[in-house]
């Protein structure tokens, strides 16, 4: 899936043919399902079901940590990075769907995990002036919404400016909340 990572869904089945997706040292198997995977470098791979199930285990387990693979139903998701090994939590699917229909979604994330989203989304860069703001907590859905009007958003809900300091380079700045 190339070094920059990448987000992958499935939606369709084929019992003769199983549709396995490989990502680093995780090996995903469709067993008839919705799923999602996330898998970008420097950052844990994981995998969530929406509907149906899929096998998820780890390819080399260098790690030697147990389990190395697990079976996912409607609502679980795998989550493997190198030092932790593989693990499964219950989590609500839909944040991991969204992208689906073009909709960022956002669950008390952090204006930093924010901005690696709206990175990925349009392909710009981030960067703020003052950490201080970097730990303000979004909510919220953004289906078909341009940047601007996202940075609009935040702007509107926090004491937060933004600027473009070229076309693909949006800076964050302000004072943040006193402590």
């Amino acid at each position: 899936l190339g070094n920059a990572g990448a987000t992958v869904a499935c939606l369709a089945r084929n019992e003769k043919k199983p549709f396995i997706v490989y990502t680093g040292d995780v090996v995903t198997q469709v067993l008839g399902t919705s799923f999602n995977i996330e898998a970008f470098e420097g950052e844990a791979t994981r995998v969530t079901v929406a509907t149906g199930k899929v096998q998820v285990e780890v390819a080399s387990n260098a790690t030697n940590v147990a389990p190395n693979q697990v079976i996912l139903i409607p609502g679980q998701q795998a989550v493997y990075d190198e030092a932790q090994g593989l693990s499964s939590v219950q989590v609500d699917p839909q944040p991991f769907m969204a992208w689906k229909s073009h909709t960022l979604y956002f669950d008390n994330s952090s204006l930093e995990e924010v901005a690696v989203h709206l990175e990925r989304w349009y392909n710009v860069s981030i960067t703020f002036e003052n950490d201080r703001i970097t730990d303000y907590r979004i909510n919220g859905q953004y289906k078909q919404m341009d940047l601007k009007s996202v940075l609009e958003s935040i702007r509107y809900m926090y004491p937060v400016e933004y600027k473009f300091s070229d076309q693909n380079h949006v800076v964050f700045y302000g004072k943040g909340c006193e402590q």
